[in-house]
């Protein structure tokens, strides 16, 4: 019984977010986020990869790239903070989703684990 409630749990899960997210398809280089912009969003990289810039001060120095499977922004969204980087597709065809703060928070609360 208790697989079975953990199995719906993560079926009703999948769902929600499957239906609250907003899909994008990237090209290279193109913008997601600007230094300056505050997060408002969770993203999730689906497919590609997305480099995180340092200002021009820096020379728009690389500093980091996150790949499929990860996300960023979820702590700087709660914390209603402004981005200190230039966030930018690294691959053409990167595909990203995102949930709002609203739907994150209800997601945390009806399923804590």
């Amino acid at each position: 019984m208790n697989l079975l409630c953990e199995w719906l749990s993560n079926f009703i899960l999948t769902n929600i977010i499957i239906q609250c997210r907003k899909h994008f398809s990237l090209k290279k280089f193109e913008n997601i986020i600007t230094i300056g912009d505050i997060f408002t969003e969770m993203i999730i990289i689906n497919k590609g990869a997305v480099n995180f810039f340092l200002s021009p001060i820096y020379n728009n120095y690389k500093l980091l790239t996150i790949n499929k499977g990860n996300h960023f922004g979820d702590v700087n969204m709660f914390l209603g903070e402004r981005s200190e980087f230039t966030i930018k597709s690294s691959l053409n065809q990167t595909e990203i989703f995102s949930l709002k703060m609203s739907i994150y928070t209800d997601l945390k609360i009806n399923f804590p684990e």
